[in-house]
């Protein structure tokens, strides 16, 4: 039989991006990689949810199943799918947070829970059938909604995350084009033994990084969930580097036991440091190293690992794949490893400190970085606040080095833990090195976006791809010539990326174009950006924007480029696509600088130049092409041209060498064969200064 289960068992869908009819998957809290552990592998207890009352009828029918986090406090939410007849309805059970931190006490955790869900199921009903639901922002505004629909029907419904999920808006069916098909065959749907499961996913539920199981059985009247088991737990009850009781021994015991295991520190109350004059021993099976359990946690780590910056003075290695770190401040690792290296697959690291003491300051720096992720589909970081990562991070704060599908997201890097104030000039964020494909910094869904003083820097993947850097905030910082002394997103490492036409060129992430912007305006709704992106034809591509004060001072945490929303924009024959969105938010005010990325299946561009909201932007007039010579003559209003004007043909920066000026006009030849002028050119723009600086006029299909 076929049954509603959309994704690959090893993935934990949180949304879904279509890029030019290819979807984007991104991921968190999952177990993905070369190597996801199954079910068979690992001991399960199984739960049975409460049925609502509203499952009770005999003509109540399961459908499908998916996870998101609908109510955005960054742990999965349960959304189950049932038929009445000609109608239908979904069932939504509220993640509990406390199941996977269990040790974070705080007030918004009502009661604490091992239960993954809530006992209570909120209903929203329908006019279909929901035999396919997938939970993904489809309006824009950063919150996971649900859609549903019939697998023939013309239509979908979508529930829009509001407050309750009552606003029902239909839309085309084609707005889920193959995203819903992850498995092959008939969309939404793959074969599987079992004849009584309608649905199966897979999601983290719990404390380890194996995944857990839901299940929708034929008949049921609620969901099943099965919840991978530890094996066995050992304690940490002293501070000294080795012997009974120490970290040490702890790993090395759980490295001989059987089965996925935990280790739980408890070293008397409050604050301590374990001094390190070795590496620790290498992580060798699944394992919870969890130092949120020391008495007094509170949110921030409590467990110091101090090394001596001397090789091999210190360092953890997550061997086996499959192991969370949780918890600790890694301190004054050796010269020539990272504090923390992750070759294996499938591993969570969240809530610990790098580079920082344990009451936030500023730490003696791990010299030979924080974290270096050598494997794929690890988790660094997370959507909910608990499992934010901190790091000084001046070596170098995350590098990827030859690995795929890992995602980095919701960390600070380069601020103090209470995000007020910068660190230092130049914090490294996360660098990529070698053959690197399909990553992720940050997100679309809420808590996704990281803090990042510094830089996201591809510059040495090569042979990297697809990787995507979305919904960040950047930190702003000036200097004598202005904003922009710090690049946040780096593809071209000597050069930058000026941009080509139909972005044929090639290197990291396919040296993606970034967006030029136009203007960016002050309108009702909130900020109104225009521009052009010139890129692969016939494409689909987000285009994010960032907004934030000019920068006052070196570090200035009120200069950062906030991430405000995007547009999505498919490029025509010739490669060119209209940037006009209007961007509901609040607080942006005039002068303040807008830039934007790119993000296609390719991966992300750097960061486009800077519009100053509400500044007077030029228009152009005319626009007139003599074949004869061949020249291209743009008039513009007002008549008056800056003296750095340098005008974009087709999203290609023709050179000031190339450009005469007259009052009110730029005459282009085309004796330098960097482009070739033509007839009905597609776009043009001219800019006050370079590709980082504000763009004053656009006009499109002249002819």
């Amino acid at each position: 039989m076929r049954v509603g289960f959309r994704f690959p068992a090893s993935v934990t869908v949180i949304a879904v991006m279509v890029l030019s009819g290819a979807p984007a998957v991104l991921v968190t809290n999952a177990t993905v990689g070369r190597k996801p552990v199954s079910i068979t592998d690992v001991a399960r207890d199984r739960l049975m949810l409460e049925p609502s009352g509203r499952t009770a009828g005999a003509a109540v029918e399961p459908l499908a199943l998916d996870v998101g986090d609908v109510n955005a406090d960054g742990v999965p939410d349960l959304i189950a799918a049932y038929g009445e007849g000609g109608a239908g309805f979904v069932e939504i059970r509220f993640g509990e947070a406390s199941a996977v931190y269990p040790y974070w006490q705080t007030a918004r955790h009502a009661r604490v829970s091992s239960a993954p869900f809530g006992p209570v199921a909120q209903i929203a009903e329908l006019p279909l059938r929901p035999e396919v639901v997938d939970a993904r922002d489809v309006t824009g505004d950063g919150r996971t909604d649900i859609v549903a629909r019939e697998h023939d029907r013309e239509f979908v419904a979508v529930l829009v995350a509001d407050v309750d999920f009552s606003k029902l808006e239909f839309r085309p069916a084609n707005m889920l084009p193959e995203s819903l098909d992850r498995a092959g065959g008939e969309p939404g749907f793959v074969e599987v033994e079992e004849s009584d499961v309608v649905a199966r996913m897979t999601a983290r539920l719990n404390e380890d990084a194996l995944g857990d199981e839901v299940l929708l059985r034929r008949g049921a009247l609620a969901p099943e969930i099965e919840l991978s088991r530890t094996a066995s737990v050992f304690h940490v009850n002293t501070s000294v580097e080795r012997g009974p009781g120490s970290l040490r021994q702890a790993m090395l015991d759980a490295n001989v036991s059987p089965g996925p295991d935990r280790i739980e520190i408890a070293i008397a109350s409050g604050p301590q440091t374990i001094r390190l004059a070795s590496p620790l021993p290498e992580v060798t099976e699944s394992v919870v190293i969890d130092a949120t359990t020391q008495p007094g946690y509170a949110g921030t780590p409590l467990i110091e690992l101090l090394g001596m910056n001397e090789e091999p003075s210190f360092g953890m290695t997550l061997g086996s794949g499959t192991s969370v770190v949780r918890g600790f401040a890694f301190n004054k690792a050796g010269l020539y490893g990272a504090a923390l290296e992750i070759p294996s697959d499938g591993n969570i690291v969240e809530a610990n400190f790098f580079a920082l003491n344990l009451d936030g300051t500023t730490a003696y720096p791990n010299v030979g970085g924080d974290v270096r992720i050598s494997g794929d589909g690890n988790i660094f970081g997370g959507t909910a606040s608990e499992a934010r990562n901190v790091h000084y991070g001046l070596h170098g704060a995350v590098s990827v080095e030859n690995g795929n599908g890992n995602r980095v997201c919701g960390n600070a890097f380069g601020v103090n833990p209470e995000e007020t104030e910068g660190l230092s000039l130049y914090t490294g964020g996360v660098s990529f090195y070698g053959a690197c494909t399909g990553n992720i910094v940050g997100g679309s869904e809420a808590g996704a976006g990281n803090l990042i003083a510094g830089a996201v820097d591809l510059s040495r993947t090569m042979q990297g791809s697809s990787n995507q850097v979305l919904g960040n905030t950047f930190l702003g910082y000036s200097n004598e010539t202005g904003y922009g002394a710090v690049a946040e997103v780096v593809l071209s490492y000597t050069q930058g990326n000026p941009g080509d036409e139909r972005d044929v060129d090639d290197g990291p992430n396919g040296l993606q174009n970034a967006p030029l912007l136009t203007s960016a305006t002050i309108a009702a709704a909130g900020v109104r950006v225009a521009g052009l992106l010139s890129s692969t034809p016939h494409t689909t591509f987000r285009i994010e924007v960032f907004a934030g004060r000019p920068p006052g001072a070196l570090q200035d945490l009120s200069a950062f480029r906030r991430y405000v929303g995007f547009v999505d924009v498919t490029t025509d024959a010739s490669g060119i696509a209209g940037i006009d969105g209007t961007l509901p938010v609040d607080g942006v005010a005039k002068g303040w600088l807008v830039t934007a990325s790119a993000t296609g299946p390719e991966g992300t561009s750097e960061l486009s130049n800077c519009a100053v909201v509400g500044k007077r932007t030029m228009t152009i007039a005319s626009l007139e092409f003599d074949a004869a010579k061949p020249l291209l003559r743009v008039k513009l209003t007002p008549k008056k041209v800056p003296a750095n004007a340098i005008l974009f043909v087709n999203g290609t920066r023709m050179y000031a060498a190339k450009v005469r000026r007259q009052s009110g006009t730029i005459t282009l030849n085309d004796s330098g064969g960097t482009i070739p002028l033509r007839e009905g050119v597609n776009s043009v723009l001219v800019a006050s200064g370079g590709v980082r600086t504000q763009a004053v006029g656009l006009v499109w299909n002249p002819e």
